[in-house]
C-alpha cells in the first residue's frame, strides 16, 4: 500500500550488522514490497571489516576490506534505493572474540553484553537522527555472533521502548533453514510473536543482482542458502513481539 499523496512516507531504519545485510536480506521488499513504500535508511553497526573472499581476514588488512566494502555498500544503495551510514565498531574477527569455527553458534547469547549495550546507544542516536518509525533488526538466524548483538541491542528496553521494532530474517542463513526451523530460533525473540510477509516471492534475478554489487562476500555458503529460499518460494517477513505497533506501510502494503 503506498502513502496516500501528501503523506510523508513511513521512515524505517533497518540496522545492518554488516555491509551487506540489508539487500541479501530484504531486496524483495526494497524493490516491489513494502519498503519500496518508505524511506529506508540503514545503519552499518560494523564498519570496520576484514573480510573478503580474496584475501585471509588480519587486522592489518582492515581498513583494505573496509573500503573494498564500503564501496560495494555505495553501490547496492544507488541500485536498490535506501540510504545508509555506518557506525565504527570491529567485527567479530577483528575483535577477537570467536575464530572462524565459533563465528556461527546457536548458542551464542549477547544479551546484557556490553558491546550490545553501545550499540543500543548507538541505535538510539540513528533513531533520532532519522526521525524513524520504526526499526528493522536481524533476528540472528544461525547465531552469528555480530548479528546476535545487533539483536540484542534492539530488544532491549532502551531500543524497545523508544520505538517500535521488528525483526527481519538475515540471510543468507535464512535460506539453510526451513519454515520450522526459522521459527523454532525467533522464539529467542520472546513469547507470542507476529509475523509478517513484507515482499512476494524471492527471485534469483533478484538475487543476481545482489551478488553482482557485493563480488567480495560470494562464497559457496552465500550461493546454497539463495538456492534454498528459491526451492522453497521463500518470501522476505519481519516478526514482532505481540502488540508491537508496527506503521501500516509493513502490515498492509500489499
Amino acid at each position: 500500500m503506498a502513502a496516500r499523496p501528501g503523506t510523508p512516507p513511513t521512515k524505517v531504519l533497518v540496522l545492518s550488522p554488516h555491509y551487506d545485510d540489508v539487500p541479501l536480506s530484504l531486496v524483495t521488499s526494497l524493490t516491489s514490497g513494502a519498503l519500496s513504500h518508505c524511506e529506508v535508511r540503514s545503519l552499518v553497526v560494523f564498519g570496520r571489516s576484514n573480510w573478503t573472499r580474496w584475501f585471509e581476514p588480519t587486522p592489518g588488512r582492515a581498513w583494505l576490506a573496509s573500503g573494498i566494502r564500503r564501496a560495494e555498500e555505495a553501490r547496492a544503495s544507488r541500485r536498490f534505493g535506501y540510504h545508509w551510514r555506518r557506525a565504527d565498531f570491529a567485527e567479530a574477527l577483528l575483535r577477537g572474540d570467536v575464530d572462524h569455527d565459533t563465528l556461527l553458534d546457536r548458542t551464542n547469547d549477547m544479551t546484557g553484553s556490553p558491546l550490545a549495550a553501545q550499540v543500543a546507544d548507538r541505535v538510539l542516536e540513528e533513531v533520532r537522527t532519522t526521525g524513524a518509525d520504526v526499526v528493522l533488526s536481524p533476528m540472528g538466524l544461525e547465531g552469528h555472533v555480530d548479528h546476535l548483538t545487533v539483536t540484542a541491542a534492539a530488544l532491549s528496553p532502551a531500543v524497545s521502548d523508544a520505538v517500535p521494532v521488528a525483526f527481519y530474517e538475515d540471510r543468507p542463513y535464512a535460506g539453510h533453514l526451513d519454515p520450522d526451523g526459522i521459527a523454532a530460533q525467533a522464539a529467542r525473540l520472546g513469547p507470542d510473536l507476529e509475523v509478517h510477509e513484507v515482499s512476494g516471492p524471492i527471485t534469483e534475478a533478484l538475487q543476481r543482482r545482489v551478488m553482482q554489487c557485493y563480488p567480495s562476500q560470494e562464497d559457496p555458503y552465500f550461493v546454497v542458502g539463495m538456492a534454498g529460499d528459491l526451492a522453497r518460494g521463500a518470501v522476505e517477513r519481519v516478526w514482532c513481539r505481540a502488540g508491537t505497533a508496527l506503521p501500516s506501510a509493513l502490515t498492509d502494503w500489499g
